[in-house]
């Protein structure tokens, strides 16, 4: 084990964690000591924690040869786990069906899966198991580092599925993902590389494998390192040869065979084999016993030698093939064969070692005369792996755990051969030789009906008979009566008309009777069958029948009903049971009556609907039932184990952070149960003897349906199936799930939950951009980018998304702004396949589209005159009929670029331009030169080359126009064909040479209007005045953002429509003002007085926009941000003087109610007041600044 953590130190780095953080005492101090202020508006500084770079799924194989692996697997998740190297490694099962269970699929850079298998399975071959299997780790190939360690030696790797060829590995980048690699191999002969194959590196489970393989992963910027490499096709191929089956050799030929191929240490070993078991543990031993060093490799060649032959038990369990043994047995030395109870002796001292310190090692069984002695071990030993003998254990083999239900011979159990829970029923002593009982209990045995507990096992012990029952999960109806009774729901009195009735009949058929008075024995499945789980053997069932039973069973049948909620369906079954002279024949006949079909057919009406994914709901019949927030939390647990038992600890631990103990817990658990109890109705909660469960068999649950929907997605189904199921998964929830519920095991099912959703998410975008729907893919990322910027995956399936779409530009942008983000946040750069993709995007061909520069010389020196023309190209676009998602506005340093999609029309933005432009920029003093140049070209954000040729720009830098605007040949052609040439600008071709040929451009001069002097003081959100010699060409202002408010001197103020009647008037001198409608906000913390002397701490946070621009614009206002504060300040103060401090919230809302009025006409005012009565009077806090001194936010 420390030479492979040794060999896996490359990859033991840190990096900042994405969510975790510390505080940053320095930098915190720094912040204060820099920012000042009081104690109570001191921030933290905070940095990212460190943590493990890579997490590790490791994937083992449970195919048929596998048992013999499992040690190894063991010793290696172990390795892994104390190495210290990665951030987690999680164990997942590969099962022969070709699918691996619960996988995490995160393509982030920081997952790397190992596959230990020895390729020898049916998912290795070729079949629907392969098919499916192969597809798994070609998906995964393409998504992370990837590789097989194979556990057989590498001389007998050829005989498997997968056979590797040794080479030199080469990786792109760090943490590669496997399909990147490119591979040398170092003989000429070796397989090469086919078309549509994917390469897999294959290692041994040894250090020196394994150091190779992490300084491959380690390697920063891509590394090399000697390995083997499989390649991996689509679908298992199968054998070039069919190669002669070594089973169908005679024993003597067999055996030759073996000792040709096999290493000198497998054939000693299975010499040593035929004195005992060759059960997988007992080849452990033996080999312990021979080789101080074991290798598992040794015992694999035996295994797959074709000696041994698969027998029933449990896994790992072979027997010799017909004559091996004999002619293995002659493979020994004679010393060897006459020392037999020395080797036995040997063995034995390993299992005195390991017994009860290695876990599954190998298991004791005591046999008594049977099967072959293989070991002779102390009896302390025997104490340490059990302490039981046959006298310790029932029947030998059964290990009592505990009492099931309420009845005393009812035991848990486990079957200590097997590991199979199973429950014992001990019946009272009765006399020899118990005939009748083993008569009754084996026609028992050899009965199967789906409401009869199955038996699997029966005998006697001191004259006291045993049944052994598999094991049913579920709660018995007695303790289904304890929870939630008196009486029963009638959907569990009806199952229990339906099964148990032919239940009975079943056993009578057989000659056996029930014979049981009360519920005990009557078990509820969590799918809301009835199983009868005890019955009365021997002398038990004496003076039972068949009549008996049905008598027995109708009186509880009419107990139950009396018991229960009073309904026309009860009393329906009531009468029907009353019928007739023939009470038995009455029983019969109920589960096939008229009656009981009628009450039937409002069942479905009673069924509950809970919806977790999202705040708590419960319903039945459309009517909401209500609990308190701990019975809510209560039920969230047993709904997640509906029908399984729950214990009392368990349960407590889930409800409160510190849960009470002992007689506390019992009494507070109680009450939460009996709230639970009273909501849900009769027949639904069960009280155990340590816990409670949920019997709500047939009820929606919306987390199942999920689950559910989940599950049935597999990788054969097509994408757009696959895309189906998962919408439909998500669709299911409604809100945070669980939102509002309290307690450790909420919060811990939140979270994992929010992950279902979005890992569901994710799934969802990636089968859209399989199915190549990139926009809908686009558009669902962009939001989720949003709400979970550290989440690097969907970052990159946003990227892929926009480049799919064609919007290179836009794709390099979202990888920048992340670089940027991770670099600001964490302080280390991105994934190395990430910035894969980015290079990828450099290297992807530009698409021509309609490209808009706004530039002038020296603006970086005059933020005023870069405002206005900033806000000039916003009126142009909204003229123009842009649509926001049309068209992207970049920043440079000597203007404004937009980019357009490629389809985009903007001949409406030019003919704007042309109309508004000069009026749009006369606010600035002496302006600079202005130029628009309109051009079809491809452009990168990070590009600083000129969008328009070369030729065309040393021409455009010569030129001197107040605005020159020059336009491309394709679209002065656009813009020649229509009715806009009618205005009055005019384009000119522009040469560079004296030649007619066709021009390079078309140009167009503008000149600025001179415009008014604005007021010396400034009104806010004010602009102007301002003057136009014709107020028709003001055009229509963005809306939402500006109004334009008309001051003519005849006439009152006006708002600017785009159908005022100014508009059709003669030209004449107008005044206009521009009036800001954007939100604009403050904020401040205030000291208000209450009563008795103390002091509110008072956060308040303001919003104001413009909503009647002329009713505004005449009160000239000025300071709004003051006038607003100061106004609630004074409010505030002549409220909170009336309220003491322990009413914070009572005071909160009266000033929040007294705000209402405001001293500034024309504008829309939102408050918010938090107030917090903290403050003793004799720690009032110090009076804050006044609110003048507050700067607007």
């Amino acid at each position: 084990p420390l030479a492979l953590q040794r060999a896996l130190r490359p990859l033991k780095r840190k990096v900042p964690s994405p969510r975790a953080r510390l505080l940053d005492e320095d930098a915190t101090a720094d912040r204060i000591a820099r920012l000042g202020g009081r104690p109570d508006v001191w921030f933290p500084v905070l940095r990212p924690a460190p943590d493990r770079w890579l997490r590790l799924n490791l994937v083992h194989d449970t195919g048929p040869t596998m048992p013999v692996w499992r040690p190894l697997v063991r010793e290696l998740h172990t390795t892994l786990a104390q190495s210290g190297v990665f951030r987690t490694v999680t164990v997942h099962r590969a099962t022969p069906d070709g699918h691996a269970h619960h996988v995490p699929l995160l393509a982030d850079g920081r997952t790397v899966t190992l596959i230990v298998s020895d390729c020898m399975g049916p998912q290795w071959r070729p079949g629907p198991a392969g098919d499916r299997w192969y597809r798994t780790l070609r998906r995964w190939a393409t998504r992370m580092p990837l590789a097989v360690v194979q556990p057989l030696p590498e001389h007998l790797w050829h005989t498997t599925a997968l056979p590797a060829a040794p080479g030199l590995l080469t990786a792109p980048t760090a943490a590669a993902p496997s399909a990147a690699l490119t591979f040398v191999p170092y003989e000429d002969a070796a397989r090469e590389s086919i078309h549509g194959t994917l390469p897999l590196p294959v290692l041994e489970p040894a250090p020196a494998w394994l150091a190779n393989w992490a300084a491959l992963l380690a390697a920063p910027g891509g590394g090399h390192a000697p390995g083997a490499l499989a390649w991996l096709p689509p679908t298992p191929e199968p054998p070039a040869e069919q190669a002669p089956a070594v089973t169908a050799l005679p024993a003597p030929d067999l055996v030759l065979h073996f000792r040709a191929t096999a290493s000198p240490e497998a054939f000693r070993i299975a010499g040593h084999l035929a004195l005992a078991n060759p059960s997988l543990p007992v080849m452990r031993l033996v080999q312990r016993a021979l080789d101080r060093s074991p290798r598992p490799q040794h015992l694999a060649e035996i295994i797959l030698s074709g000696l041994l032959t698969a027998v029933p038990g449990p896994p790992g369990s072979y027997e010799f093939r017909p004559g091996v043994r004999e002619l293995l047995l002659r493979s020994l030395p004679r010393t060897a064969r006459t020392r037999t109870r020395e080797f036995l002796a040997r063995v034995g001292e390993s299992i005195d070692e390991q017994a009860a310190v290695t876990p599954g090692e190998f298991r004791v069984e005591t046999q008594g005369e049977e099967g072959t002695e293989f070991a002779t071990v102390r009896a302390e030993t025997v104490e340490r792996l059990g302490g039981e003998t046959e006298e310790g254990l029932v029947g030998g083999r059964y290990r009592l755990l505990g009492r099931r239900g309420q009845s005393r011979r009812m035991w848990a159990a486990v079957d200590m051969r097997t590991d199979r829970p199973v429950v014992v029923h001990r019946y009272g002593p009765q006399a020899a030789p118990q005939e009748r009982f083993l008569r009754e209990a084996r026609a028992l045995a050899d009965l199967r009906h789906p409401n009869v507990v199955r038996v699997l096992d029966y005998g006697v012990e001191a004259e006291r008979p045993y049944l052994v029952a598999e094991f049913e999960d579920g709660v018995t109806l007695a303790e289904l009566l304890i929870g939630s009774g008196p009486g029963v729901s009638f959907r569990v009195y009806a199952q229990l008309v339906s099964d148990v009735v032919p239940a009975l009949e079943a056993l009578h058929e057989r000659g056996l009777v029930r014979g049981q008075e009360g519920w005990d024995g009557l078990l509820l499945r969590p799918d809301g069958a009835v199983v009868i789980s005890r019955f009365a053997l021997g002398e038990d069932s004496q003076g039972h029948d068949e009549r008996s039973d049905f008598l027995l069973f109708r009186s509880m049948l009419r107990a139950l009903a009396s018991d229960s909620p009073n309904s026309l369906r009860f009393q329906r079954l009531q009468a029907e049971l009353a019928q007739g002279t023939d009470q038995v024949d009455a029983v019969r006949r109920l589960p096939r009556s008229a009656a009981f079909d009628w009450s039937l057919g409002g069942v479905e009406a009673d069924r509950l609907r809970i919806t977790l994914l999202g705040p708590l709901n419960i319903r039945r019949a459309g009517r909401f039932l209500t609990a308190s927030p701990d019975a809510q939390a209560l039920l969230c647990m047993l709904l997640l184990k509906q029908g399984r038992r729950v214990t009392r600890t368990q349960l407590a631990e889930g409800l409160w952070e510190r849960p009470p103990s002992g007689a506390e817990a019992t009494r507070r658990l109680h009450e939460v149960a009996t709230e639970v109890r009273h909501s849900l109705g009769a027949g639904t909660l069960a009280e155990l003897a340590d816990g409670y469960a949920l019997h709500l068999p047939g009820d929606y649950l919306d987390l199942h349906h999920c689950e559910e929907l989940v599950a049935r997605r597999t990788d054969d189904l097509p994408a757009d199936a696959q895309r189906s199921l998962v919408q439909d998964a998500l669709s299911l929830f409604y809100g945070d799930p669980l939102d509002g519920i309290p307690g450790p095991a909420a919060k811990a099912t939140r979270a994992r939950l929010r992950t279902l959703r979005l890992t569901l998410c994710a799934a969802r975008a990636e089968l859209d951009l399989e199915c190549g729907d990139f926009e809908q893919a686009a558009t669902d990322l962009a939001a989720l980018v949003q709400e979970h910027p550290d989440r690097e995956d969907l970052r990159r399936l946003h990227i892929l998304a926009l480049k799919g779409m064609g919007r290179i530009t836009e794709a390099m942008e979202a990888y920048e702004s992340y670089a940027e983000f991770r670099q600001r946040r964490h302080g280390d750069p991105t994934d190395p396949a990430l910035h894969e993709l980015y290079v990828e995007l450099h290297a992807a061909p530009g698409r021509e589209r309609p490209t808009i520069v706004f530039e002038a010389a020296g603006l970086d020196e005059r933020p005023d005159t870069r405002d206005a023309l900033g806000r000039a190209v916003t009126q142009l676009l909204s003229r123009g009929d842009l649509a926001s998602h049309q068209y992207e506005v970049l920043a440079r340093d000597n203007g404004y670029v937009v980019l357009t999609e490629p389809d985009a029309y903007v001949l409406p933005v030019l003919v704007a331009l042309l109309r508004n432009l000069p009026e749009a920029l006369a606010e600035v003093e002496e302006p600079p030169r202005f130029r628009v140049t309109f051009w079809h070209a491809p452009w990168f954000a990070e590009s600083t080359r000129p969008v328009v040729p070369e030729e065309v720009q040393a021409v455009l830098d010569a030129a001197d126009a107040d605005v020159l605007v020059v336009v491309s040949p394709t679209l002065y052609e656009e813009f020649a064909d229509g009715s806009a040439t009618l205005g009055p600008a005019r384009f000119e071709p522009l040469r560079t040479g004296h030649g007619p040929g066709a021009p390079l451009a078309w140009y167009c001069t503008l000149n600025l209007p001179s415009h008014g002097q604005a007021d010396e003081s400034t009104q806010d959100l004010v602009r102007g005045p301002f003057t136009t010699p014709d107020a028709g060409r003001l055009g229509t202002p963005d809306p939402g953002r500006t109004a334009v408010v008309i001051a003519p001197s005849d006439g009152p103020m006006v708002v600017l429509h785009p159908a005022h009647p100014l508009s059709r008037n003669p030209p004449r001198l107008t005044t206009y003002y521009e009036v800001d409608l954007t939100v604009h906000r403050t904020g401040t913390v205030l000291s208000l007085p209450g009563s008795g002397g103390g002091t509110f701490v008072a956060t308040a946070e303001l919003s104001w926009h413009v909503q009647d621009p002329v009713a505004f614009l005449r009160s000239g206002a000025t300071g709004v941000a003051d006038v607003l504060l100061r106004h609630v300040a004074a409010e505030a103060s002549r409220i909170t003087r009336r309220y003491p401090l322990r009413r914070a919230g009572a005071a909160q809302q009266a000033v929040r109610a007294r705000l209402q009025n405001w001293p500034v006409p024309g504008l829309s005012v939102t408050c918010a007041v938090q107030l917090a009565g903290e403050t003793p009077p004799e720690q009032a806090a110090p009076a804050p600044p006044q609110p003048s001194d507050t700067a607007p936010t």
